[in-house]
Order: structure tokens, then sequence, then C-alpha cells
């Protein structure tokens, strides 16, 4: 849905804590615009997108955590 925003978060295994993380949508669907991308917890990345285009959804989003 246009002017929607959906979250995905991804986490740590182990007793690893978060060092950083990122996010990525399909290189063939520019419709995604960030507004949040920030360690939710001591071993957690979250990421906020809205959509701007058509194809937009939850399951398009991959968000990353880098973990030590």
């Amino acid at each position: 849905t246009i002017g929607a925003e959906t979250s995905q978060t991804a986490t740590c295994t182990g007793s690893t804590k978060i060092t950083g993380g990122g996010w990525q949508a399909p290189a063939n669907n520019n419709g995604y615009m960030p507004t949040e991308s920030y360690p939710s917890s001591g071993t957690a990345w979250t990421a906020t997108v809205r959509c701007f285009g058509g194809g937009c959804s939850a399951g398009n989003l991959t968000v990353y955590a880098t973990c030590h």
C-alpha cells in the first residue's frame, strides 16, 4: 500500500551482541524509502521503510544484523 510503513528485525544468535546492521530491498523495486534503521536492543537491528511505489511488502525487505 502506498504510504504504508513496514518494519523487520534481525537478531543475533547465542551470546553475541549487535555491532551494526542495515537493510536491503530488491534491486528491481525502487519503491522503498528508509525511515529508520537502528539497534533496537543489544542483540537486534530494526529497519522501517515507507512504500512510495508499487509492489512494496514486508516480505521484500531484508534486514541484516552484524554481531560479535
